[in-house]
């Protein structure tokens, strides 16, 4: 989703590698490309950040002139700024893109081919726009990120297809590094699913059958109490 967003490649033309590097600093995620016959294309690293300030960018443009030291190229910089730019001076130097409405880039001269932002801010049209729409991906990804819902439930948009597959990698993320506690959670991740199958129902029906989506509605709200 990353490489075809940014660089217009077909999928799987990219792989991620390792994020370490000589000096001991390590990115978040580097993608390289799969085959020696594309090494024109830049590496992308992606960095998912907090609080973005005058450290962190200080350390991720060491990571692209770590990058180019390796490659031999300059990388393309991602950053997904789950809370917020922590200064105005440095927001300041963060612009809108021309072909990429919920994406910022700044300067990256001598030290990446591009680098870009996105935030709670750069997507917030989008997202509260046309719900008849789904999502794009990659706004999916930061709006999923930055929403700060651990359940779908309350995600504004959890009907939306992206949205629910990164809800689902996420469980099955967490389902498969440790084992259930207790038949507490079990009963909790039930009663998730449950809602979820109904809040379908209510948006399916609600328009053509309102009987049927009112019954769905008071299942969710029985399953509630």
């Amino acid at each position: 989703m990353i490489t075809t967003t940014f660089l217009n490649v077909p999928k799987g033309t990219y792989m991620n590698t390792t994020t370490s590097f000589s000096d001991g600093t390590e990115c978040d995620i580097l993608y390289v490309p799969r085959s020696a016959d594309l090494n024109q294309l830049p590496p992308v690293i992606l960095e998912i950040q907090n609080v973005v300030n005058d450290v962190f960018m200080a350390s991720a443009i060491q990571y692209c002139l770590n990058v180019y030291r390796r490659f031999h190229i300059y990388p393309i910089l991602v950053i997904i700024c789950v809370d917020k730019i922590a200064s105005r001076n440095l927001a300041d130097k963060f612009t809108p893109t021309e072909d990429m409405p919920y994406c910022l880039q700044t300067c990256s001269t001598h030290w990446a081919k591009n680098c870009f932002l996105l935030s709670k801010n750069s997507i917030n049209t989008l997202v509260n726009g046309d719900d008849n729409q789904p999502l794009d991906p990659i706004v999916a990804f930061v709006h999923f990120l930055t929403s700060g819902q651990q359940s779908i439930i309350g995600n504004d948009h959890w009907d939306d297809p992206s949205i629910q597959m990164l809800y689902r990698i996420a469980k099955d993320i967490h389902s498969g590094g440790e084992k259930k506690e207790n038949s507490t959670l079990n009963a909790l991740i039930k009663i998730c699913e449950t809602t979820g199958s109904q809040f379908t129902k209510i948006a399916s029906a609600i328009l053509g059958e309102p009987k049927k989506a009112m019954k769905a509605l008071v299942a969710v709200m029985g399953t509630s109490s």
